[in-house]
């Protein structure tokens, strides 16, 4: 979640009591932008996970149009897919028990096949 501005506010110093004291101020005593880079942030997000080209990761909230409702809908989205992938592997764990038994079998079968061909 980006809170801010392209353009850049200045950063309020707050005095002991929270009131508002002024501007933070650099050594030339100009007052201190803050500005919201999203393109860099957006950068960020798309090396953290590449493989997820359509997804949303950054929300720019500028005090102008909301964005809590299209996170609140992402993060659901991302819950409901980590738990599918965690129920899609708990399930597919399982078939390994069946599959070393059933393999014992058919080899046990083309053992047995063949001693009765043998026999016969």
């Amino acid at each position: 979640m980006a809170v801010g501005t392209r353009t850049g506010e200045p950063i309020p110093k707050l005095d002991a009591e929270g009131n508002h004291a002024g501007y933070q101020t650099d050594t030339d005593k100009k007052v201190i932008y803050s500005k919201l880079n999203v393109d860099l942030l957006e950068e960020l997000a798309d090396l953290a996970d590449p493989e997820a080209t359509d997804a949303r990761r950054v929300y720019q909230y500028d005090g102008a149009e909301p964005v809590s409702d299209a996170l609140a809908a992402d993060l659901d989205q991302l819950q409901k897919s980590a738990l599918e992938k965690s129920i899609r592997h708990k399930h597919g764990e399982k078939f390994q028990y069946a599959l070393l038994p059933a393999i014992l079998l058919l080899l046990g079968d083309l053992l047995v096949g063949e001693r009765r061909r043998r026999a016969a």
